[in-house]
């Protein structure tokens, strides 16, 4: 596999739930064997083999959360403007069934340069990681992360990036929750959705609130606002934005991405009021999940993310480390 086999873009679908075509199939069945049969017990199978079939699996709920991520992440790129991704070298890639988003000039210092949705139903070989290391390369990336789900393929993965140069990493939650029973939060904070004349002011928040007053990054998180699939929501403090949230709408799933607090404002409940505006959002267009991200703790470096988002419903899928090589340009 060489580098130029690998394909440019477009935003991802992602898994899309047959929650109604189960249920569906459920009450015909459990008619049937009623009728049929006369048979109580057959009943009461027929009733907990539909139940058990209802519930994702482990590798169902991989799929929903790695399509989700990378769908947001083709999305976003796909939105900067041509100047900015000129700028900082922004170019995003299909591979092996994932994403990978590359920015040579990246003030972050390289997390934007990352493949992720790999590894589920095609399992990943030495080729595609020589490939991968030869895309970011002659793109001009001084590093790049692969992110890998612990259901991935081959179960030896682990030592192929390993073999290959790359360093295990930081890890990231991936969780998921189904889009009911949202529950109500306390903030003296307004939310709303925002419109396009406050795209300028979304993108200085966010990265403000990441400490990373880029004008650059800024423009290009101003370009999301307004756009199709993408609702993007404010925290006020009176007529201040203070934080943000971006949700990004696919197939059946809505991610919730782009979020962060000014320092200024924290602890006044935002990240949670923004989920839940969110959340209910995703629910009132009948979507059926929410994906969403965020880092590890430890016991001397807790997350109050974690907890907010474990808070309002969300669920554990598992934990997802970072692979990381670097490159001498």
């Amino acid at each position: 596999m060489s580098a130029s086999s690998l394909k440019r873009t477009r935003p991802l679908k992602v898994l899309k739930c047959n929650a109604f075509n189960d249920l569906y199939r459920c009450w015909l069945s459990l008619v049937w064997g009623w009728l049929y049969f006369g048979d109580e017990t057959l009943f009461q199978l027929l009733i907990f083999y539909y139940c058990s079939k209802m519930n994702l699996n482990q590798k169902e709920k991989a799929r929903i959360v790695e399509a989700a991520e990378a769908a947001y992440l083709a999305a976003s790129f796909s939105l900067a403007p041509a100047e900015v991704a000129k700028e900082l070298g922004m170019k995003v890639f299909q591979v092996w069934g994932g994403v990978a988003s590359l920015m040579a000039n990246d003030p972050t210092g390289g997390f934007w340069s990352r493949v992720i949705g790999i590894g589920i139903d095609r399992p990943i070989s030495v080729d595609f990681l020589e490939a991968i290391e030869s895309l970011y390369i002659t793109n001009g990336c001084k590093v790049a992360t692969v992110q890998v789900s612990p259901l991935a393929q081959p179960e030896n993965f682990e030592d192929l990036l390993s073999a290959a140069g790359f360093v295990k990493g930081h890890s990231w939650i991936k969780l998921l929750r189904e889009l009911n029973d949202i529950p109500d939060v306390e903030s003296d904070l307004e939310v709303r959705e925002i419109e396009t004349s406050a795209g300028d002011e979304y993108g200085r928040v966010y990265w403000d609130g990441f400490g990373l007053p880029d004008p650059t990054l800024q423009k290009w998180m101003s370009a999301h606002v307004g756009k199709p699939d993408w609702k993007i929501y404010g925290a006020f403090d009176g007529a201040t934005m203070v934080g943000v949230g971006a949700l990004y709408l696919r197939g059946d799933v809505a991610c919730l991405s782009g979020a962060a607090t000014l320092e200024s404002h924290r602890n006044r409940g935002a990240q949670s009021a923004l989920m839940v505006a969110r959340l209910r959002a995703a629910s009132e267009l009948d979507l059926s999940w929410a994906s969403t991200e965020t880092g590890t703790e430890s016991e001397g470096e807790p997350n109050p993310s974690l907890h907010n988002m474990r808070r309002l419903g969300f669920e554990e899928v598992y934990q997802r480390y970072n692979w990381v090589k670097r490159y001498n340009q």
